[in-house]
């Protein structure tokens, strides 16, 4: 590490000396981020922690950086166990070296503070490392809601410290197919009780034995699991917390299969606010609704998205199977609404300046929705995800790409009481979008590109209620997030996605 992060120490002759210099004491510096203590008070104060008398000893410390999440994790390579061992300890050691009270056994906070122009100075996330007798282990991640917007599900998990092995003794509970453990040494720590759970059961039967056992207003039961059996074993040991997280282990496997955060209110009753799923998780989750909704599917990577029957089948270009489902959405559709109220619908959402509304077709031809809404997410998505890797040249977008303006203003409706007399007035709002369109896109987004188009269908689909098409829809934008815009697959389904649309519109 250090050859990569050349950083120079601001060392002192004494720790008196630098005892004066407070929060401006710079621990570690180096051309792309800054260490600081993480304290208002004295540097004396900071090293043996006399203005908080938490157990254990946590010594707070913040870095400063003007990084992207990727660029981020370039930079702490291998990983950051190693960078606190190799560069953060040693800085922490050399300041705090003589101060009254210091521990050579301590753990640390490390806050880190996006410091970017493009979003301000906060903290994006941070981490707990306890620190005894030379080695390093992370303990607690606890991510800003920024943090869990740019790094997803599946970023936030890899984060998230795996679970302890070596704590067979410390079994607080054995509950059906659950054995419980503390997650963190000590148990007691900060506002969130953290509860290892692991179970010796399939999913199906995990759920279906909660749910058999267990009421709540989740839909399997969790939350009345969680207040009988594991709130009372918690307050066993801690009398201090805010929340409970569960962390939920297949038996004898390390790798998480998903968290449940459960808040408590202030009469003690509790509520589940958060749920993280792993990336086996959500698979399996879309599976048993693909099952269910759709019917089995495993021929491509399409297959493990939500709907992935379906744009399995336009990658493959499976006519029969496209037309059958297609048929299973239109009915669907018909048993909501009339064809002539839907066709009012439409010329209304025309008026009001919805161009591309008037475009899709009455009969609710799914293709129609489905391609403006590629367009207009990969189009979005594209350039987040640009800005996200730091990579501005996004490779995603093709030579020929082309830029479309939607942007206008709504029309303005005058309106009549029955007198005849003028009762106000709607619309002169400014919409709109401005499209990045790779070549083969640009003749169906010239048709079906207006200010609102790609929203239009997340919105009909939402305004009806509907299983199946809701389904197609998320696990569309699904795809365009999680695949490599560049692969065959992606390309393959592009082409065809592109071939059914002028299929159905000629």
């Amino acid at each position: 590490m250090a050859s990569v992060i050349s950083l120079f120490l601001l060392s002192s002759p004494s720790f008196v000396a630098a005892q004066s210099k407070a929060i401006e004491h710079i621990l570690l510096q180096t051309d792309k981020l800054k260490l600081m203590p993480y304290d208002n008070g004295s540097l004396s104060g900071w090293c043996k922690l006399e203005y908080k008398g938490s157990f254990p000893k946590t010594i707070p410390v913040r870095v400063e950086h003007k990084l992207s999440p990727q660029q981020r994790t370039q930079l702490f390579k291998p990983n950051l166990e190693q960078f606190v061992l190799q560069q953060v300890i040693p800085a922490i050691e050399k300041t705090c070296s003589g101060a009254e009270g210091f521990r050579t056994n301590y753990n640390i906070r490390l806050s880190m503070q996006d410091w970017s122009d493009s979003y301000g100075y906060y903290d994006f996330d941070s981490f707990v490392f306890r620190y005894r007798d030379g080695i390093v282990t992370r303990t607690q991640y606890y991510p800003s809601s920024a943090a869990r917007n740019a790094l997803g599900e599946d970023g936030i998990n890899a984060l998230t410290p795996p679970k302890q092995l070596d704590r067979v003794d410390k079994v607080i509970g054995q509950i059906g197919p659950f054995l419980l453990y503390p997650r963190n040494d000590p148990f007691c720590y900060g506002s969130i009780a953290h509860v290892d759970a692991e179970f010796d059961s399939t999913i199906d039967e995990r759920d279906e034995w909660v749910k058999a056992n267990y009421k709540g207003n989740d839909k399997i039961g969790f939350e009345g699991f969680v207040s009988e059996e594991v709130l009372p074993r918690v307050r066993e040991h801690c009398k201090r917390f805010m929340a409970v997280e569960l962390h939920f282990y297949e038996r004898g496997s390390i790798d998480r299969w998903e968290s449940m955060l459960f808040s408590l209110n202030y009469v003690g009753s509790l509520s589940i606010t958060s749920h993280n799923m792993s990336k086996k998780a959500k698979s399996y989750a879309r599976m048993k609704i693909n099952q269910r909704v759709f019917g089995t599917c495993d021929s491509s990577p399409y297959c493990l998205m939500l709907g992935g029957v379906y744009l399995d089948a336009i990658y493959r270009y499976d006519t029969q199977k496209i037309a059958q489902i297609n048929q299973q959405l239109e009915t669907e559709y018909a048993k909501q609404a009339r064809t002539a109220d839907l066709q009012r619908f439409f010329n209304l959402a025309a008026e009001a300046g919805l161009n591309g509304a008037q475009n899709v077709d009455v009969k609710m031809k799914f293709p129609t929705l489905l391609i403006s809404k590629y367009i207009y997410d990969f189009s979005r998505f594209a350039v987040s995800k640009a800005k996200l890797t730091g990579n501005r040249q996004d490779a995603c977008f093709r030579e020929g790409t082309k830029v479309v303006d939607t942007r206008t203003t709504t029309r303005v409706i005058d309106y009549q009481d029955q007198m005849g007399n003028y009762a106000g007035s709607a619309g002169g709002i400014n919409i709109g979008k401005v499209y990045r369109v790779n070549p083969e896109f640009v003749e169906l987004c010239e048709r079906f590109c207006g200010p609102a188009s790609g929203e239009f269908a997340d919105f009909l689909d939402s305004f009806f209620t509907l299983e199946k098409s809701g389904h197609i829809l998320a696990g569309l934008e699904q795809s365009i997030k999680t695949m490599d815009c560049k692969s065959k697959e992606v390309l393959q389904f592009e082409k065809n996605l592109i071939r059914l649309t002028n299929s159905v519109i000629q």
